[in-house]
């Protein structure tokens, strides 16, 4: 299952990138900005899964799985975020995405907060 979903996300990157040197409305500015952001976005979930391969994970009970996955989810949805903001596009995303430190920042940051402060208690206190 692990390999299939490295596979997955390996294939969307490289047609990703396929898209950014096929589609001619990108500039070379344009691929450069978009390959600068798909790599640190590569690094930002790598970090991630960094922080995954060290938690003892046998130890989790299924409170603290309810925990870490809401803190994966907002995680990603940060690194989604930060693209969707410093990405050239076609078409750009709505105003209220656009904007720096609104509720939906707020909102991912608390939910990582909380997952992996109930992730890390239940680990850790049981």
């Amino acid at each position: 299952m692990e390999w299939g979903v490295a596979i997955a996300v390996i294939l969307a990157g490289a047609l990703a990138i396929g898209q950014i040197y096929r589609d001619p409305a990108y500039t070379p500015e344009i691929r450069k900005r978009s390959l600068r952001a798909l790599l640190l976005f590569t690094a930002y979930i790598l970090a991630g899964a960094v922080f995954l391969i060290a938690l003892p994970l046998e130890r989790l009970t299924v409170t603290g799985l309810a925990f870490l996955l809401p803190a994966i989810l907002a995680w990603v949805g940060l690194g989604g975020l930060w693209i969707l903001r410093t990405t050239p596009s076609k078409r750009p995303p709505p105003d209220w995405v656009l904007r720096s430190w609104t509720w939906l920042d707020w909102g991912l940051i608390g939910l990582f907060g909380i997952g992996c402060l109930g992730t890390v208690l239940t680990l850790y206190t049981a």
